[in-house]
């Protein structure tokens, strides 16, 4: 969500579990390995690690980690990077197109969801959705094509009348037995 490399450890008395996860770029296992720190155990791949410690090395091991991090991480990894697999028009995405990516799935790492481009839509309609109204449901047009785009904890302004230019996936909606074409922005640029 921040762009950053996180690690989450808990404490188990005297051995310590910890776990990392990381963004593309930086290779968490290698930093890990790369301290002076004795961990009991270390192991894992560049975007990914699990290790134990001793107690009295948390200290240490969290201030050298910090420095190194600050040093080898260039700062224009720590980015937002937004991207998409390619742009295309609102009138050529259909459910069977959804349900073609969907016959793709797991997706994961090594296989993301497609992503795509949308750009100039009219806003006909904006829902606010939750208890906080955080979450949006949004009808956007283009050219005549109508479709259903949800943003998740939006922090635009209400209501939006114009996206400029929006980054999706294709999903399917599953309500009351009827399947329905979906988009779930992930960025969007008023």
């Amino acid at each position: 969500m921040f762009q950053r490399p996180a690690v989450v450890m808990s404490d188990n008395g005297e051995v310590i579990k910890g776990s990392a996860r990381s963004i593309p770029g930086v290779n968490i296992t290698s930093l890990l390995r790369s301290l002076k720190t004795p961990f009991l155990g270390l192991g894992g791949h560049d975007q990914a690690a699990g290790f134990s410690i001793s107690k009295e090395q948390v200290a240490k091991m969290t201030k050298e980690l910090e420095s190194v991090a600050d040093r080898e991480i260039a700062d224009s990894l720590l980015l937002k990077n937004y991207s998409a697999d390619v742009q295309i028009p609102l009138k050529s995405t259909s459910l069977i197109l959804a349900q073609m990516i969907h016959s793709l799935e797991p997706f994961g790492m090594s296989n993301q969801k497609p992503k795509f481009l949308f750009t100039d839509l009219t806003v006909l309609e904006d829902r606010k959705l939750g208890a906080e109204g955080k979450h949006r449901k949004l009808t956007v047009e283009q050219n005549g094509t109508t479709r259903e785009l949800m943003l998740f904890n939006s922090k635009e302004t209400h209501p939006l009348k114009y996206l400029q230019s929006v980054i999706a996936t294709l999903d399917i909606n599953n309500w009351q037995n009827k399947e329905t074409l979906q988009l779930i922005g992930s960025h969007v640029e008023l």
